[in-house]
């Protein structure tokens, strides 16, 4: 029996790196159909915004316009820095938060799993 090279590449497993970036993209999508989801079925449409997060949202906001140390004197500033780095790639109030949250649950996720 002759085995033909093409054949052996086409029959091997792809390498660990590649099925590594599957699953986090698998991941992934899964998540944003669960937000999807809990936005649109659970909650009926409706997007609760308490007090707290609309002073976040907009201490982040003033925080990418104008970087100081302390962003603001009412809470610790590493979610002002994280949100205010959201608003540099994304100005959008709505779509920066809710990208940095399914990223930053995504990389717990995925650090849960290697661990």
């Amino acid at each position: 029996m002759v085995i033909f090279y093409h054949q052996q590449v086409a029959s091997a497993p792809l390498p660990l790196k590649r099925w590594v970036l599957y699953g986090i993209a698998l991941i992934i999508l899964v998540r944003l159909v669960l937000l999807l989801h809990h936005f649109y079925v659970d909650l009926d449409g409706f997007f609760l915004a308490r007090g707290d997060d609309v002073i976040r949202i907009k201490s982040a906001a003033l925080w990418s316009r104008l970087p100081r140390f302390w962003p603001d004197a009412a809470w610790l500033p590493l979610p002002s820095y994280l949100l205010g780095a959201a608003f540099w790639i994304d100005p959008d109030p709505f779509t920066a938060p809710a990208v940095l949250h399914l990223a930053m649950s995504t990389a717990v996720y995925v650090i849960g799993l290697c661990t």
